[in-house]
């Protein structure tokens, strides 16, 4: 691949080294295996868009890495359907949602329909140092959003209670026993129950690991199976902004109603002006100020499993 980039592409002109650049990729990533060709598209744009950018422009190498991403996605033998970037099928991945973001969630009126996280990893590398556009870095053809683009659905993590048992397992990294939590509930006929909406009725709080018979226990959502998730989002638009460019009606979309009805509530605040709060209290005193690269996410509810007893 590397000898394509010898010497100026200029000197042969832009729209003859696209036709002279592409058959190689195309040859070269057939050989390849889906993981293989993964890592080559970020390869490929780390190596090769310096000298690009150099002697055609930056808007004339965003659009040709923009069209090796396209390219690599849809390229023979078939459509490579068993590749990461192009799957036939949408991609499910599971976020934490905290408990008054859940209620908005649920809200039959004017629900929560956006999230912002920050950008981290190579994506910031890109708006940082490398140069490029957020539309750019936001387009599904990069594939650098975590989250998914549209189609694809997003499965709610959240503190839940579930019905099982302790055991302890040797930890060859740490040298010791450590405990682990035996998930008991559905082969016990139960169902899970989450912490937004209170605790089952037969849990005792203040309970220590290590119980080896089986009660409820309350468990953090970063340990949320995935068939203990009771809502089930669909991402309908991904974009990169900076997060103090949020608007009022993307403000409202995240959730922030709840805060005007807690006690003592500030009734003139505007809904960005509530959600500055909001952003701290899960980011850290001073993160709003930072103004940092975010991923904001449009999404729909599609699911929502009702709760058993």
């Amino acid at each position: 691949m590397t000898e394509v980039f010898e010497g100026s592409p200029s000197a042969i002109g832009s729209d003859i080294f696209i036709k002279m650049v592409m058959p190689v990729i195309r040859v070269s990533a057939q050989q390849l295996s889906p993981q293989d060709l993964a890592g080559l598209y970020g390869g490929f744009i780390s190596a090769a868009y310096g000298s690009i950018a150099a002697d055609f422009g930056n808007e004339f190498a965003q659009s040709f890495i923009t069209q090796i991403g396209e390219m690599l996605a849809g390229m023979a033998p078939g459509r490579r359907e068993d590749h990461p970037m192009n799957s036939a099928t949408f991609k499910e991945r599971g976020i934490l949602f905290s408990a008054p973001m859940v209620h908005a969630l649920q809200r039959e009126v004017d629900p929560k329909t956006q999230t912002r996280r920050p950008v981290k990893g190579e994506p910031l590398k890109w708006l940082g140092e490398a140069g490029f556009s957020p539309e750019f870095v936001a387009d599904p053809a990069n594939h650098l959003c975590p989250y998914g683009y549209a189609g694809d659905r997003i499965w709610v993590r959240e503190t839940f209670f579930a019905f099982g048992r302790w055991e302890t397992r040797f930890s060859g990294k740490k040298g010791r026993d450590e405990w682990h939590f035996i998930d008991m509930t559905l082969e016990c006929g139960k169902a899970y129950h989450y912490s937004a909406d209170g605790a089952p009725a037969a849990f005792q709080k203040g309970n220590q690991r290590g119980g080896v018979l089986p009660a409820w226990w309350r468990r953090p959502a970063i340990f949320m199976p995935r068939v203990a998730s009771r809502i089930t989002l669909e991402v309908t638009g991904v974009r990169v902004e900076r997060l103090q460019d949020i608007s009022e009606a993307d403000a409202e979309a995240e959730g922030v109603d709840f805060l005007r009805h807690v006690p003592d509530a500030d009734e003139t605040l505007t809904a960005r002006q509530l959600y500055k709060p909001l952003w701290e209290t899960i980011n850290g005193a001073g993160s709003w100020d930072a103004n940092p690269w975010v991923w904001a996410i449009d999404f729909k509810r599609i699911e929502q499993l009702a709760r058993k007893s």
